[in-house]
Formats: C-alpha cells, sequence, structure tokens
C-alpha cells in the first residue's frame, strides 16, 4: 500500500486537473495513472475484497472513468435510434 499511494494521490490531482487542462501531457499523464491504478485495483479486489483500502481504490477508479467518459453523453436521437433499431414492432 505504501508504495502505491503516491500514485493514488497523483490520479486524485489528475482528476481535478484534466477538467479544466486538457494539454496532451496531462492527458498522457492522466492515461497512465488511471490504467495503474484500475490494475492495483484489480489486485486489491482479488487478495483483499472486504477491506477499506479496495473500497477507496474502487471510488478512485470511478471517478477517474466518469471523468474519462464524460463526454459521451446521450442524446434523444440516440435513444430513438437504438430503440427503433433493436427492439421489433417499434415504428
Amino acid at each position: 500500500m505504501k508504495q502505491n499511494r503516491d500514485d493514488w494521490r497523483n490520479l486524485e490531482k489528475l482528476i481535478k486537473l484534466i477538467q479544466s487542462k486538457k494539454d496532451p501531457e496531462t492527458i498522457d499523464s492522466f492515461q497512465l495513472t488511471y490504467q495503474k491504478v484500475a490494475r492495483q485495483l484489480s489486485y486489491s479486489q482479488t487478495y483483499f475484497p472486504d477491506e477499506e483500502i479496495t473500497r477507496y481504490l474502487n471510488e478512485l477508479v470511478a471517478k477517474a472513468h466518469n471523468v474519462l467518459y464524460k463526454s459521451e453523453q446521450t442524446s434523444g436521437k440516440q435513444i430513438y435510434h437504438f430503440i427503433s433499431s433493436k427492439f421489433v414492432g417499434f415504428s
């Protein structure tokens, strides 16, 4: 845990930073740190499933995921297309 704590703090900072500063360096750092912490979460879920650290990492990775995929919002047109093309009998 001690050796990874800096990664977690860095991801927390990058989550805040990337919302206002989207330069290539920040994006690359965010991506690499996000992937690293997600791997640490996977390890923690495997070996420490009921520990507080696993809950913390899950929340941290979820926050980063939401920042990463925030721009993919669903529009009414997308919903209509999905329903009209996937459900039989809808016109």
